[in-house]
């Protein structure tokens, strides 16, 4: 499930995520009140306005193996929906957008980067950096 409490506002928005090929991303969402949350995808790999991989509480279908809901609490006052994107690969990088359902229009927004290396070549070739 990924029901969410939002009457007004975020207590955690999304934050830019930068994770390494083959590591999981986890896009933070909490707000305070007991409204469902959507998540909706643009990748930058594909043009249009995104796709909803959440609604009204729930992992849509056909996204459950990629996504999945972790509860995870920053603020112990109220609950989190976070969104755990799976084995990210450099088609997930793109903007990831947490929405309160109820219609008062909330929403804020990250990008995820998926990066192929966590190793800083910047003075040497990858290879050479242990």
């Amino acid at each position: 499930m990924c029901r969410a409490d939002v009457s007004g506002i975020f207590v955690t928005k999304p934050q830019p995520v930068t994770v390494v090929v083959g590591e999981d991303a986890k896009m933070l969402c909490q707000s305070d009140n007991e409204t469902a949350v959507n998540w909706k995808v643009r990748l930058f790999s594909s043009a249009g306005e995104g796709e909803r991989v959440c609604y009204n509480g729930e992992i849509l279908s056909g996204h459950t193996n990629k996504y999945s809901i972790n509860n995870d609490r920053t603020n112990k006052l109220y609950k989190a929906y976070n969104l755990v994107i799976h084995n990210a690969g450099s088609n997930d990088a793109g903007e990831y957008t947490c929405t309160e359902h109820a219609g008062i229009g909330l929403s804020a927004s990250a990008n995820l980067s998926v990066t192929s290396s966590g190793k800083d070549c910047i003075s040497l070739p990858c290879s050479f950096v242990s």
